[in-house]
């Protein structure tokens, strides 16, 4: 098992929000808190009254944050409480991804994200969305998704051209981007999904119930360590009949290509039905030695 997932002062803030804190945290705040101290001890947050308010001090390089008239006997249990909780969480993280269970990690990290999570394959295919939002909660986007298992056209138009400034389809790290899209219009956090080169995917996290920050981005990164993996080992198995590989690979692979699959590609590659592909695949044989 992974040691102990450690905190910044980010990630602390976000499981406390409805707390409403007072934020004084750098965005390269790093992720190196164990526990909370009455007493300053490294790699620990420091929590002590100031006056009417708590302060939770989160060392030079981690910032602070303040809890405006509040006793600092409760914040102290609610920050250690959330040591706990992270950890749990871990926990379960690890536990699906020993299954495969993909649905399952997507599902539970709504309580550290709290905002809309989805998780596509490499074909833009949905394989699991946050449950707790209806078609109609999100945008237009989520509602395509919702009601017909794939990515839109337009919306795959839309990141391919809007994307390419940031790197949107090369990152295999976390970021926050800022779409104002017809279907994409929020921000959205989101990574492309890899294991030893291979695309296998992608995860979206949209910003709807609470502002994302540089907290989520380490949080989705460990996330995406574990779900890399499982994606990488369903791509050997049948799911449904069908593979996560997209298009180009299948057909390379010699595995069956539905024709709805290979229209979909087409059209969001500006390509008409009447257009002719050919796949040529190269086979060298090792190479004789001289002797």
């Amino acid at each position: 098992m992974d040691v102990n997932l450690k905190l910044n002062m980010w990630m602390i803030a976000n499981r406390l929000s409805a707390l409403e804190p007072e934020l004084h945290v750098p965005e390269s705040a790093p992720a190196n808190l164990q526990s909370a101290r009455r007493a300053y001890a490294t790699q620990c947050v420091y929590v002590y009254q100031n006056g009417g308010d708590v302060v939770c001090d989160g060392g030079e390089e981690g910032g602070y944050v303040i809890f405006r008239e509040m006793e600092c006997d409760q914040v102290f249990e609610m920050v250690q409480f959330t040591f706990d909780f992270y950890r749990e969480w871990q926990e379960m993280v690890i536990e699906a991804a020993e299954q495969l269970n993909y649905e399952k990690i997507v599902d539970k990290s709504w309580t550290v994200f709290h905002n809309p999570m989805m998780l596509l394959d490499a074909s833009n295919n949905v394989l699991a969305m946050s449950e707790q939002y209806g078609e109609d909660e999100v945008n237009n986007d989520w509602r395509f998704l919702c009601r017909h298992g794939h990515s839109s056209v337009e919306v795959i138009q839309y990141l391919m051209e809007e994307g390419r400034k940031h790197e949107y389809y090369m990152s295999g790290s976390a970021k926050i981007y800022s779409f104002d899209g017809k279907d994409i219009n929020a921000n959205m956090m989101s990574a492309a999904i890899y294991y030893k080169n291979e695309y296998c995917g992608r995860v979206n996290v949209v910003e709807k119930d609470r502002p994302l920050n540089p907290g989520d981005i380490l949080l989705l990164d460990y996330v995406i360590k574990y779900l890399s993996v499982v994606l990488s080992r369903l791509n050997q198995q049948n799911i449904n009949e069908r593979m996560l590989y997209p298009v180009f690979t299948k057909m390379m692979l010699n595995q069956a290509v539905t024709s709805s699959e290979f229209l979909y590609w087409k059209e969001y590659t500006h390509w008409t039905e009447d257009d002719i592909m050919r796949i040529v695949v190269l086979s060298f044989g090792d190479k004789e030695e001289n002797v």
